[in-house]
């Protein structure tokens, strides 16, 4: 089919509308851009930098002229004669020193009356001690002379020290920091100067000392008034301590024990000086404070936000913004008119796709058409026909293989359950049969018997497996294993077979790991699976097992000297129900051996590799990685025969060979046996017996199935709380949540053996603990409810209740490999344990991805304990509390 002709793009209707629309936005983008570049650029760059610079002027002319008067001023009292007369005094006359303490008193008023930054000033002996002589005070706006008794030494002072060591001429400033009387900071808070200077006599003997405190703060307020609303002026001292700051909070830190550094409140760290930054919205420049008196240096810092400037841009941006719509407005109209009709044909187009979709007919699609509209429509024509034909093929493709999934999971699972259920007969009646009894041939009949029977076990197990891994609904359990135990007991299964036809199986274990980390039951099932292929293909030789480690990896080779496989078949090999020889009669099997053991070494996330030549044997290569083991508590031990006898036990099957089976058990478990055939017959002996555990076959075959049985004993007060085990040939997880749904404690899957029954009953009766590693206590359960029988019969069903039902969540969250499920559980199911005083299993559940089968256990164990305190409290209680 030849390709639509394109339509030149110089005659495209949306070539040209997109051109159009594209060139006024690029030209409405660059003029709004342009304006808005230009107005911030000379807004901010001339206002903020000019502004900054001429107010820091003013701050520094301020400052300069208030530390300059300082100076002036103690040069002028340090130098004026009736205070040196008074400082020097030794002639001891009183009149004299009375006239020159008055002249003082006056200057040293006066000083404070026109100077309203001067806290105080005082004049100081020479002494050691450094007494003060004269001194006048700024209190609350008044100036006060204090009392001579009130006079102190200063002499300790450093200021003191440091001024009686200077030089005639020269002045002492301390730093700028807060005043504090008797050591301690005097409230409120006040900013202090120290000017001090020593005073000389005639003959240049150091006399005394005059010392000015300037209260900072009048001087502050007036040049933070001086700023800009939005400016922030700071001062700062050679040691990086802010001593002037608009939010009072923010001075001096040090000295209140709340050090900050700069880069705070600033927000990045101090600038160069005499530069201009911007931090954030707001503009800093630095200035040394120098050429002033003072012997230091101060950093004086102005900031301004630029919010007022911002306020102005945005103006002018809006006003952009308007001309910038105005225009593209303009050119969306003349835009419009261009696509108009192309948004018409297009509406069109669309609304007949839409219909399709939803599975209606509409009208024809405008093929005739030679722009872009035509071609569309004739290829989405096209691409309807096209789809039409692949829904339909999918249909039935889809039609096809779900009935191929149902006859095979139909198959699967009656196959499982027509096959169990003889089995059990065929391995519980060849296992009551009395072996000394016996001749050698009769015996050797029987293994064959037994032998057969757990191959066809096997085989059954091998499908649900297979079927298992098809649907992704296996995953491994990972668990140390012993593997030396494990490999050498799949020989010695395999050896007497070996041994039948001649052949040497031979093991090497010499360089393999003591343990390693895997899934022990798919393991072991692998190694079977290739050591049976490789003794009933090989006719003579010998087949060799060698097991190794290589790094943390596990190797195996399982070789043999059989006749090989072509390459041609070495792929179909690994295919189920296909066998390397399909000509020989090579015994039992169904060709699912290999299939499943590809499936399996895949599972495991290892790798299986087959080296074989017709006529020089077959050599398989499994290399698996180790998975990560759990936590697992130890396996209780088995418990003997004797620990169940004497119990009272229903057994419910319709198939007779069941229940005679298992009369043969009971008669030598020391049980009272009572067996059903059906339902009827069942509820029957329900109403005269008392029982112990009850086993109810699920299929019963007859008007009730085994679940509606158990919902009915159930129903019973006599046997509200006896334990019910089903007993099914079905190994479903959904089969074995129904169980638990209508009532029953457990399940047990065909065939059974007489150790899996002493388990069962054992740990159901209450007399082995089972899988409980932790048991449960209903102390605190009880306490809740003020140990009332009947309010606690009705709280522990509840809980039964929920257990069983989040054991159903849990057993096909595990069947289909989902983690969500099994999260919930966990969840809901940790403060129920807390409260069954199992601490470490709550805690286990809590902090760890705890698997099903831990979920179960411990599900299970709190199950049992309910159930059995139910029955005691039913028992003590009377007949209206059960």
């Amino acid at each position: 089919m030849d390709a639509p002709a394109r339509t030149p793009w110089s005659r495209s209707i949306v070539t040209r509308t997109v051109t159009v629309f594209t060139l006024l936005v690029i030209g409405a983008t660059l003029l709004a851009g342009y304006l808005v570049y230009r107005a911030v650029r000379e807004q901010v760059q001339l206002t903020v930098r000019n502004d900054l610079r001429h107010d820091l002027d003013l701050a520094e002319l301020r400052l300069r002229a208030f530390t300059t008067t300082l100076a002036d001023d103690i040069a002028f009292l340090a130098t004026n004669d009736p205070v040196l007369r008074l400082a020097g005094d030794t002639t001891g006359d009183s009149l004299v020193r009375a006239a020159d303490l008055q002249r003082v008193a006056l200057l040293m008023e006066s000083f404070l009356r026109s100077r309203a930054v001067y806290a105080q000033v005082r004049l100081l002996a020479a002494d050691s001690l450094g007494m003060e002589l004269l001194r006048f005070d700024r209190i609350d706006g008044h100036v006060l002379r204090i009392a001579d008794s009130a006079l102190q030494a200063k002499g300790d002072r450093d200021y003191h020290q440091a001024a009686m060591a200077l030089a005639p001429g020269e002045t002492y400033f301390s730093r700028i920091d807060l005043n504090r009387e008797h050591g301690a900071l005097s409230r409120p808070l006040m900013p202090t100067l120290r000017a001090a200077r020593a005073l000389f006599g005639p003959w240049g003997t150091l006399v005394g000392l005059v010392v000015i405190n300037a209260d900072l703060r009048p001087v502050y307020a007036d040049l933070l008034a001086d700023q800009r609303t939005a400016s922030t002026l700071v001062m700062l001292r050679p040691d990086g301590e802010v001593v002037l700051h608009p939010d009072s909070a923010r001075m001096f830190r040090s000295e209140l024990g709340k050090a900050e550094d700069p880069v705070v409140w600033l927000g990045a760290p101090l600038p160069p000086l005499d530069s201009v930054v911007a931090v954030g919205h707001r503009w800093w420049t630095f200035r040394a404070l120098d050429d002033t008196p003072l012997p230091y240096t101060l950093r004086l810092g102005l900031g301004a936000d630029t919010a007022p400037l911002l306020a102005e841009l945005d103006a002018r941006r809006d006003r952009a913004l308007w001309l910038t719509l105005f225009i593209a407005g303009a050119f969306a109209l003349l835009g419009l008119f261009f696509a108009r009709s192309l948004a018409a044909r297009l509406d069109r187009i669309t609304a007949q796709v839409e219909r399709y979709a939803a599975g209606t007919a509409g009208e024809a699609l405008p093929t005739d058409r030679s722009d872009e509209v035509g071609r569309l429509a004739r290829s989405l024509e096209r691409m309807q026909q096209r789809i039409d034909e692949r829904v339909l093929d999918l249909q039935q493709a889809r039609h096809t293989a779900e009935e191929a999934d149902r006859q095979r999971r139909e198959i699967t699972a009656n196959l499982s359950h027509d096959v169990r259920t003889p089995l059990q007969a065929i391995l519980g009646m060849a296992d009551g049969i009395d072996r000394a009894a016996l001749t050698v041939a009769d015996r050797d009949r029987l293994e064959v018997i037994e032998r057969s029977a757990r191959r066809l076990h096997g085989l059954v197990d091998d499908l649900l497996l297979h079927a298992r891994i098809d649907a992704g609904r296996g995953s491994p359990i990972a668990a140390s294993v012993d593997i030396r135990e494990l490999f050498t007991d799949t020989a010695r299964t395999h050896l007497p077979a070996a041994e039948a036809k001649g052949l040497a199986l031979r093991l090497d274990l010499t360089q393999a790991p003591e343990h390693f980390v895997t899934d022990a039951l798919r393991l072991h099932r692998i190694v079977d699976n290739l050591v049976v292929n490789a003794v009933k293909y090989t006719e003579q030789g010998q087949v060799d097992l060698h097991v190794r480690s290589s790094g943390d990896r596990l190797v195996m080779e399982v070789a043999d000297s059989g006749p090989g496989i072509p390459e041609e078949r070495q792929r179909a090999i690994f295919q189920r129900f296909e066998r390397a020889h399909t000509g020989d009669n090579t015994g039992d099997g169904a060709g699912l051996g290999l299939a499943i053991t590809s499936k399996l070494v895949e599972l495991l996330g290892g790798t299986l590799v087959l080296d074989s030549r017709p006529g020089l044997g077959s050599r398989f290569t499994v290399e698996l990685p180790p998975l990560e083991a759990p936590v697992i508590a130890p396996a209780a031990p088995v418990p003997p025969p004797d620990l169940v006898r004497g119990l009272r036990v229903l057994h419910v099957d319709d198939v007779a060979t069941n229940r005679d089976l298992l009369a043969q058990w009971a008669g030598t478990l020391g049980w009272t046996l009572t067996s059903c055939a059906g339902s009827a017959e069942a509820l029957a002996a329900c109403d005269g017996q008392a029982f112990d555990l009850m086993l109810i076959d699920m299929d019963l075959g007859g008007d009730m199935r085994g679940t509606e049985l158990a919902l009915r004993i159930r129903g019973l007060r006599r046997h509200r709380y006896v334990p019910i085990l089903a007993v099914t040939a079905y190994a479903g997880a959904e089969q074995e949540a129904e169980a638990l749904k209508a009532g029953m404690n457990a399940r047990l899957v065909k065939p059974i053996d007489r150790a899996m029954l002493v388990e069962a009953a054992a740990f159901w009766t209450g007399r082995a603990d089972g899988p409980c590693a932790e048991r449960p206590e209903l102390d605190a359960l009880e306490e809740q409810y003020d140990r009332d029988a009947e309010k606690l019969l009705r709280v522990m069903t509840q809980y039964r209740r929920e257990f069983a039902t989040w054991r159903g969540e849990v057993l096909r969250a595990a069947d289909n490999n989902e983690d969500e499920p099994l999260a919930r559980v966990r969840h809901k199911l940790r403060p129920h344990l807390q409260l069954f005083g199992m601490g470490v299993s709550a805690e286990a559940i809590g902090t760890t991805q705890a698997p099903a089968s831990v979920l179960l256990e411990v599900m299970t164990c709190c199950d049992r304990a309910l159930l059995r305190r139910q029955a005691e409290l039913a028992a003590t209680a009377g007949p209206a509390a059960g």
